[in-house]
Protein backbone atom coordinates (compact mmCIF):
# COMPACT_ATOMS: atom_id res chain seq x y z
CA UNK A 1 0.00 0.00 0.00
CA UNK A 2 1.87 3.25 -1.17
CA UNK A 3 1.70 6.15 1.79
CA UNK A 4 -0.73 8.11 -0.87
CA UNK A 5 -3.11 5.41 -0.60
CA UNK A 6 -6.95 6.82 -0.77
CA UNK A 7 -7.29 4.89 2.67
CA UNK A 8 -5.34 7.39 4.01
CA UNK A 9 -7.21 9.92 3.09
CA UNK A 10 -10.76 8.72 4.67
CA UNK A 11 -11.79 10.21 7.83
CA UNK A 12 -10.58 8.35 11.19
CA UNK A 13 -13.73 7.39 11.74
CA UNK A 14 -14.46 5.55 7.96
CA UNK A 15 -10.86 4.32 8.90
CA UNK A 16 -11.93 2.52 11.91
CA UNK A 17 -14.93 0.73 10.28
CA UNK A 18 -12.36 -0.12 7.76
CA UNK A 19 -10.16 -1.96 10.14
CA UNK A 20 -12.94 -3.41 12.06
CA UNK A 21 -13.96 -5.49 9.45
CA UNK A 22 -10.33 -6.50 9.07
CA UNK A 23 -9.80 -6.94 12.14
CA UNK A 24 -12.45 -8.66 13.97
CA UNK A 25 -12.05 -12.29 14.82
CA UNK A 26 -14.99 -14.76 15.40
CA UNK A 27 -12.93 -16.00 18.47
CA UNK A 28 -11.14 -14.51 21.60
CA UNK A 29 -7.73 -13.18 20.30
CA UNK A 30 -5.06 -15.39 22.31
CA UNK A 31 -2.39 -13.80 24.26
CA UNK A 32 0.79 -16.12 23.61
CA UNK A 33 4.39 -16.01 23.62
CA UNK A 34 5.85 -16.27 20.48
CA UNK A 35 9.39 -17.63 19.60
CA UNK A 36 11.25 -14.70 20.50
CA UNK A 37 9.75 -14.33 23.88
CA UNK A 38 7.28 -11.80 23.07
CA UNK A 39 3.70 -11.61 23.93
CA UNK A 40 1.20 -11.54 20.65
CA UNK A 41 -2.25 -12.07 20.32
CA UNK A 42 -2.61 -14.59 18.00
CA UNK A 43 -5.99 -16.07 16.33
CA UNK A 44 -4.27 -19.71 15.86
CA UNK A 45 -4.85 -21.52 19.20
CA UNK A 46 -1.84 -22.78 21.00
CA UNK A 47 0.43 -22.87 17.65
CA UNK A 48 3.70 -24.11 18.14
CA UNK A 49 4.83 -20.81 16.53
CA UNK A 50 2.44 -18.42 16.94
CA UNK A 51 1.54 -15.11 13.92
CA UNK A 52 0.21 -12.14 15.27
CA UNK A 53 -3.35 -11.49 14.40
CA UNK A 54 -2.79 -8.06 12.80
CA UNK A 55 -1.24 -8.19 9.75
CA UNK A 56 -2.09 -5.14 8.18
CA UNK A 57 0.91 -3.63 10.54
CA UNK A 58 3.05 -5.02 8.19
CA UNK A 59 1.88 -3.35 4.98
CA UNK A 60 3.92 -0.26 5.30
CA UNK A 61 5.21 2.29 8.30
CA UNK A 62 2.20 4.52 8.55
CA UNK A 63 -0.08 1.93 8.97
CA UNK A 64 1.96 0.08 11.43
CA UNK A 65 1.75 3.65 13.27
CA UNK A 66 -2.11 3.42 13.09
CA UNK A 67 -3.12 -0.14 13.09
CA UNK A 68 -0.26 -1.68 15.42
CA UNK A 69 -1.97 -2.88 18.32
CA UNK A 70 -5.44 -1.59 17.69
CA UNK A 71 -7.09 -5.02 17.30
CA UNK A 72 -7.98 -5.24 21.05
CA UNK A 73 -10.45 -2.37 19.97
CA UNK A 74 -12.63 -5.07 18.36
CA UNK A 75 -12.14 -8.30 19.91
CA UNK A 76 -12.43 -10.42 23.41
CA UNK A 77 -8.93 -11.71 24.46
CA UNK A 78 -8.26 -15.12 26.44
CA UNK A 79 -6.06 -15.99 28.30
CA UNK A 80 -5.99 -19.68 29.44
CA UNK A 81 -2.80 -21.98 31.05
CA UNK A 82 -2.65 -25.23 28.79
CA UNK A 83 0.54 -27.00 30.95
CA UNK A 84 0.80 -27.23 34.35
CA UNK A 85 4.65 -25.52 34.28
CA UNK A 86 3.05 -22.61 33.07
CA UNK A 87 1.91 -19.07 34.89
CA UNK A 88 -1.14 -19.20 35.85
CA UNK A 89 -3.84 -16.78 33.41
CA UNK A 90 -3.95 -14.35 36.48
CA UNK A 91 -0.76 -13.99 36.49
CA UNK A 92 -0.02 -13.73 32.65
CA UNK A 93 -3.04 -10.92 32.51
CA UNK A 94 -1.02 -8.97 35.40
CA UNK A 95 2.29 -8.96 34.11
CA UNK A 96 0.87 -8.37 30.48
CA UNK A 97 -1.07 -5.15 31.59
CA UNK A 98 1.32 -3.99 33.33
CA UNK A 99 3.92 -3.69 29.72
CA UNK A 100 1.50 -1.40 28.28
CA UNK A 101 1.59 2.17 27.91
CA UNK A 102 -1.39 4.27 29.11
CA UNK A 103 -2.83 5.05 25.76
CA UNK A 104 -3.03 1.02 25.16
CA UNK A 105 -4.73 0.19 28.43
CA UNK A 106 -7.42 2.79 26.98
CA UNK A 107 -7.89 0.58 23.67
CA UNK A 108 -9.11 -2.34 25.88
CA UNK A 109 -12.03 -0.11 27.03
CA UNK A 110 -15.26 -2.56 26.17
CA UNK A 111 -13.12 -5.26 25.61
CA UNK A 112 -13.84 -8.67 27.70
CA UNK A 113 -10.78 -10.52 29.04
CA UNK A 114 -11.45 -14.07 29.63
CA UNK A 115 -9.21 -15.77 31.76
CA UNK A 116 -9.13 -19.69 32.20
CA UNK A 117 -6.73 -22.39 33.20
CA UNK A 118 -7.47 -24.97 30.84
CA UNK A 119 -4.81 -27.29 32.11
CA UNK A 120 -7.08 -28.46 34.81
CA UNK A 121 -10.39 -29.28 32.70
CA UNK A 122 -8.02 -31.13 30.39
CA UNK A 123 -10.10 -34.96 30.61
CA UNK A 124 -6.97 -36.54 31.60
CA UNK A 125 -6.13 -33.87 34.14
CA UNK A 126 -9.82 -34.13 35.99
CA UNK A 127 -9.15 -36.37 39.20
CA UNK A 128 -9.59 -35.49 42.54
CA UNK A 129 -7.50 -32.90 43.66
CA UNK A 130 -7.17 -31.21 40.67
CA UNK A 131 -10.17 -31.02 38.17
CA UNK A 132 -12.66 -30.56 41.07
CA UNK A 133 -12.30 -27.09 42.02
CA UNK A 134 -8.81 -26.47 41.84
CA UNK A 135 -8.25 -22.76 41.38
CA UNK A 136 -4.42 -22.15 41.04
CA UNK A 137 -4.54 -18.03 41.36
CA UNK A 138 -3.49 -16.56 44.95
CA UNK A 139 -5.75 -14.07 46.71
CA UNK A 140 -3.02 -11.62 46.02
CA UNK A 141 -3.50 -12.21 42.32
CA UNK A 142 -7.34 -11.98 42.23
CA UNK A 143 -6.41 -8.63 44.22
CA UNK A 144 -4.36 -7.46 41.36
CA UNK A 145 -6.93 -8.44 39.06
CA UNK A 146 -9.94 -6.41 41.10
CA UNK A 147 -7.80 -3.09 41.79
CA UNK A 148 -6.92 -3.46 37.53
CA UNK A 149 -10.80 -3.78 36.86
CA UNK A 150 -11.75 -0.66 39.64
CA UNK A 151 -9.08 1.30 37.54
CA UNK A 152 -10.60 0.44 34.23
CA UNK A 153 -14.48 -0.09 35.40
CA UNK A 154 -15.32 -0.22 31.21
CA UNK A 155 -12.99 -3.68 31.05
CA UNK A 156 -14.28 -6.65 31.39
CA UNK A 157 -12.33 -9.95 33.24
CA UNK A 158 -14.20 -12.86 33.30
CA UNK A 159 -12.49 -16.05 34.70
CA UNK A 160 -14.09 -19.19 33.75
CA UNK A 161 -13.84 -21.53 36.90
CA UNK A 162 -13.81 -25.77 36.15
CA UNK A 163 -16.19 -27.33 35.18
CA UNK A 164 -18.19 -29.86 36.62
CA UNK A 165 -20.08 -33.05 35.35
CA UNK A 166 -21.98 -34.34 38.43
CA UNK A 167 -24.18 -36.28 36.28
CA UNK A 168 -21.37 -39.22 36.12
CA UNK A 169 -18.79 -37.84 39.72
CA UNK A 170 -21.75 -36.70 41.56
CA UNK A 171 -22.00 -40.54 43.22
CA UNK A 172 -18.16 -40.40 43.48
CA UNK A 173 -18.02 -37.53 46.04
CA UNK A 174 -19.08 -38.77 49.18
CA UNK A 175 -16.53 -37.83 51.56
CA UNK A 176 -15.95 -34.33 52.92
CA UNK A 177 -12.56 -34.01 51.90
CA UNK A 178 -13.41 -34.48 48.29
CA UNK A 179 -16.59 -31.90 48.68
CA UNK A 180 -13.81 -28.91 49.64
CA UNK A 181 -12.25 -28.85 46.42
CA UNK A 182 -15.71 -28.57 44.58
CA UNK A 183 -16.62 -25.99 47.42
CA UNK A 184 -12.95 -24.10 47.15
CA UNK A 185 -14.22 -23.62 42.96
CA UNK A 186 -16.73 -21.54 44.18
CA UNK A 187 -15.63 -19.37 46.68
CA UNK A 188 -14.68 -16.65 44.71
CA UNK A 189 -18.62 -16.27 43.49
CA UNK A 190 -19.25 -15.63 46.75
CA UNK A 191 -16.99 -13.64 47.91
CA UNK A 192 -17.08 -11.00 45.37
CA UNK A 193 -21.56 -10.99 45.12
CA UNK A 194 -21.08 -10.92 41.39
CA UNK A 195 -23.82 -13.75 41.13
CA UNK A 196 -25.74 -14.86 38.30
CA UNK A 197 -28.43 -16.94 38.63
CA UNK A 198 -28.42 -18.69 35.93
CA UNK A 199 -25.01 -19.41 36.65
CA UNK A 200 -25.20 -19.95 40.28
CA UNK A 201 -27.82 -21.91 42.12
CA UNK A 202 -27.64 -19.53 45.18
CA UNK A 203 -29.87 -16.40 45.50
CA UNK A 204 -27.83 -15.08 48.59
CA UNK A 205 -24.38 -15.46 50.13
CA UNK A 206 -26.63 -16.72 53.60
CA UNK A 207 -27.04 -19.82 51.67
CA UNK A 208 -24.03 -21.08 52.40
CA UNK A 209 -21.04 -20.55 55.15
CA UNK A 210 -17.91 -20.91 53.82
CA UNK A 211 -16.21 -17.83 55.92
CA UNK A 212 -13.87 -21.25 56.97
CA UNK A 213 -12.60 -21.87 53.90
CA UNK A 214 -12.11 -18.21 52.56
CA UNK A 215 -9.59 -17.24 55.31
CA UNK A 216 -8.39 -20.73 54.69
CA UNK A 217 -7.51 -19.38 50.89
CA UNK A 218 -6.49 -15.96 52.19
CA UNK A 219 -4.44 -17.30 55.42
CA UNK A 220 -0.61 -16.76 54.08
CA UNK A 221 -1.32 -13.18 52.26
CA UNK A 222 -3.13 -9.83 54.10
CA UNK A 223 -5.98 -9.30 51.58
CA UNK A 224 -8.78 -7.99 52.41
CA UNK A 225 -11.89 -9.51 51.00
CA UNK A 226 -13.01 -5.96 49.71
CA UNK A 227 -9.82 -6.20 48.01
CA UNK A 228 -11.12 -8.96 45.98
CA UNK A 229 -14.22 -7.51 44.25
CA UNK A 230 -15.10 -5.46 41.09
CA UNK A 231 -18.25 -5.02 39.69
CA UNK A 232 -16.25 -5.54 35.78
CA UNK A 233 -14.55 -8.59 37.66
CA UNK A 234 -16.67 -11.69 37.59
CA UNK A 235 -16.07 -15.70 38.15
CA UNK A 236 -18.09 -18.18 36.32
CA UNK A 237 -19.03 -21.35 37.57
CA UNK A 238 -20.15 -23.49 34.31
CA UNK A 239 -20.53 -27.15 33.41
CA UNK A 240 -22.33 -28.17 36.41
CA UNK A 241 -24.95 -30.21 34.58
CA UNK A 242 -27.21 -30.67 37.51
CA UNK A 243 -26.63 -27.39 39.60
CA UNK A 244 -29.58 -27.61 42.43
CA UNK A 245 -27.90 -31.17 43.30
CA UNK A 246 -24.96 -29.35 43.64
CA UNK A 247 -27.14 -27.10 45.85
CA UNK A 248 -28.26 -29.55 47.78
CA UNK A 249 -24.76 -31.70 48.47
CA UNK A 250 -23.18 -28.10 49.74
CA UNK A 251 -26.05 -26.82 52.00
CA UNK A 252 -25.62 -30.63 54.16
CA UNK A 253 -22.33 -30.42 54.12
CA UNK A 254 -21.51 -26.74 54.69
CA UNK A 255 -25.02 -25.06 55.27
Amino acid sequence: MPMSSKVFRLPGELRNKVYKHALSSPTPLLLVTGNKGLTVLSSEEYDDAPQEFNKLQYVNKQLLLEASGIEVLFNDIKIARQREEDQTPGVVFLDWVATLPRGQRVRLEGCTIILADEFYTQPENRDIGTGYGYLSESAKTIAGIAKFCKAHPVVKVDYKLQCLDLSTDLDDLTSFFEMEFIAYNYILSLITHNIDEYEWPFNDMRDLSLDSKISCWRRYSNVDINDLRAPNLRFKPSGAEDKESLATLLRELFG
